[in-house]
């Protein structure tokens, strides 16, 4: 009820099946833009169906899949992709990580409203969190650092380099948690997760660098559009 009503919301057209069989006769016979299959169904699991799909003619075939679980062990997650699915989904989901995968998927930019702004907040900082100076200087910390430690550890994953990702994933983590930002500390986590060994598939922890991917965006592009902004108690530069 959950996705349906947010893909409604984004004028999308959806079709429900109730168990894993009609999942399956729908899917055979009619062709959509993209499959959300749930692991766990009556009569057929999201597994069988999906390998059914895959490996007979129907015209989904090659329709992207994506997997919607409540279990998010990092033996499960690594057989996703063996198993013929695209992309993966944890639940509970926030709709902006709905949203993404949408975008990531199909590569539609159209089919949502904008996307709230990432939340932060510098108050474990104490004192110096009223410090509007030193905050900037945090927010510019950021725009220095962080994009270039996500750089790497896309680099460190795509290449099996599992000691580095651990260490560049702790060090990000030390950063989001200090301005307690909620969205990106889950990502990471499960980035945690999944790296425990042994670890034999890279394209779930690149799915979940894509979304760390966009968190970091919004909020570099949201610092940077704060530290374009004159201190309060300084005039605007001159012209």
């Amino acid at each position: 009820m959950l996705a349906t009503s947010l893909l409604q919301t984004w004028g999308v057209q959806v079709a429900i099946a109730t168990d894993g069989q009609q999942a399956l006769e729908l899917a055979s016979s009619h062709p959509y833009d993209l499959l959300l299959m749930d692991i766990q169904m009556p009569l057929r699991t999201g597994l069988e169906v999906t390998a059914d799909l895959r490996a007979t003619p129907n015209p989904n075939q090659q329709t992207p899949i994506i997997a919607l679980t409540a279990n998010a062990m990092p033996a499960e997650v690594q057989t996703f992709s063996q198993h013929g699915f695209t992309d993966f989904l944890i639940k509970p989901y926030h709709e902006a990580d709905l949203y993404r995968l949408l975008v990531r998927t199909l590569g539609r930019t159209d089919v949502a409203p904008d996307l709230p702004q990432p939340t932060y907040d510098f108050s474990q900082l104490g004192r110096l969190a009223h410090d509007a100076a030193f905050i900037r200087k945090m927010q510019q910390l950021f725009l220095d650092t962080v994009p270039g430690q996500l750089h790497a550890l896309k680099s460190a994953v795509s290449h099996g380099h599992w000691t580095t990702a651990g260490q560049l994933i702790h060090s990000l983590k030390s950063t989001y948690g200090s301005m307690q930002m909620a969205e990106a500390i889950r990502c990471l986590q499960r980035l945690e997760q999944a790296l425990q060994p042994p670890v034999t598939a890279a394209a779930p922890l690149m799915s979940l660098l894509e979304l760390l991917g966009a968190i970091t965006s919004r909020t570099v592009e949201l610092f940077a559009d704060h530290l374009r902004q004159p201190l309060p108690d300084q005039p605007p530069p001159a012209a």
